[in-house]
């Protein structure tokens, strides 16, 4: 956990970067590559982590715990909404 929240700091950290240096307006067009693919990768990092850690819950926890979390979390309330719903190959 500790590493997803430097990497999350870290993310944080380079969008500032970025926004000032565009803001500035002296930012280079290889300048806002560069910026871009850094903050791209540490977002791809950060999903990564987080769609691993769904993958563990779902081998450890119960069908009614994963039921209880869903809830709580407010997954499929809305009519046709998957954006968090446990592929049917983690479903317990």
């Amino acid at each position: 956990m500790a590493w997803a929240a430097g990497r999350a700091t870290q993310k944080v950290d380079e969008e500032q970067n970025l926004d000032h240096a565009f803001g500035s307006g002296t930012i280079t067009a290889e300048q806002v590559s560069s910026m871009t693919e850094r903050i791209s990768d540490l977002e791809g990092q950060l999903r990564n982590v987080h769609l691993q850690a769904h993958i563990v819950l779902a081998d450890i926890l119960t069908a009614s715990q994963v039921a209880t979390y869903d809830a709580l979390r407010g997954y499929g309330v809305g009519e046709g909404d998957t954006s968090h719903v446990m592929p049917e190959s983690h479903a317990m």
